[in-house]
């Protein structure tokens, strides 16, 4: 059934749930029903949608897809935070559910929870064998085209600038840090040493950090970085 809801084959969805819900054994097997309600809610019948979700998790409420489906539902009402509630009941049944972690993820941008966002995203992160593991699953339609709207929304959020950071390499690494100071040195925002700390147990991300120079009009801010910087290194001279 999951399979084919994420290719939209809506109707052969509702035949295999109706081949598992004939069987008097699992007549209330509680994540086919929710799938089945799913699957209703993308055709256009939300009354029997809600029916059979709310009835699914009545019959396995430690089910982490019951869970997250009725968040989808929620969602899909624009209840958003009904719909985080649901997806941390999910998590705790299931707590490395990296699909589940996405969702919450982004609606917690949407809601403007930046740094609720910022936890999970990383979490998410850590469990997924690659970023582009973690891209590439998602369902475009329903997660990265909101994806894209809430970075359209929140241009100037920190937490998805700051993210990448944790993640790139090399010259990828290079050019998302040389920004991140330089707008992080103009405004002169004392605490940008302590937000990009956690980036030194990598030696290589240390030295293109202190490899970068930043123009005058900032030099007073770059100074209290690198004093910061170097302190941390333990070169106590250069510090001063």
């Amino acid at each position: 059934m999951k399979k084919c809801y994420e290719q939209k084959q809506y109707k052969n969805g509702l035949k295999f749930a109706k081949q598992i819900l004939t069987n008097p054994k699992y007549s209330e097997h509680g994540e086919t029903l929710a799938m089945k309600g799913l699957t209703l809610n993308c055709l256009g019948r939300k009354e029997e949608a809600y029916e059979y979700v709310r009835r699914g998790l009545r019959n396995d409420l430690k089910s982490h897809v019951c869970w997250h489906v009725y968040g989808l539902l929620q969602r899909s009402d624009k209840k958003y935070d009904e719909a985080i509630k649901c997806y941390r009941n999910a998590l705790k049944w299931e707590k490395d559910n990296i699909q589940i972690l996405r969702d919450l993820s982004l609606l917690q941008i949407q809601m403007r929870d930046l740094e609720g966002h910022e936890v999970s995203a990383v979490y998410a992160a850590t469990h997924a064998k690659s970023i582009m593991d973690w891209k590439s699953s998602y369902d475009y339609e329903h997660s990265e085209l909101l994806l894209y709207q809430n970075m359209e929304l929140f241009p100037r959020a920190q937490a998805p600038r700051r993210l990448p950071l944790n993640f790139a390499s090399g010259e990828q690494f290079t050019k998302l840090v040389d920004r991140y100071l330089r707008q992080g040195l103009h405004k002169g925002v004392p605490p940008l040493f302590v937000d990009l700390r956690s980036l030194y147990k990598d030696p290589e991300k240390v030295i293109i950090i202190q490899r970068l120079k930043e123009p005058a009009s900032a030099l007073l801010w770059a100074y209290y970085y690198l004093a910061q910087h170097f302190d941390f290194l333990g070169d106590t001279d250069k510090a001063l």
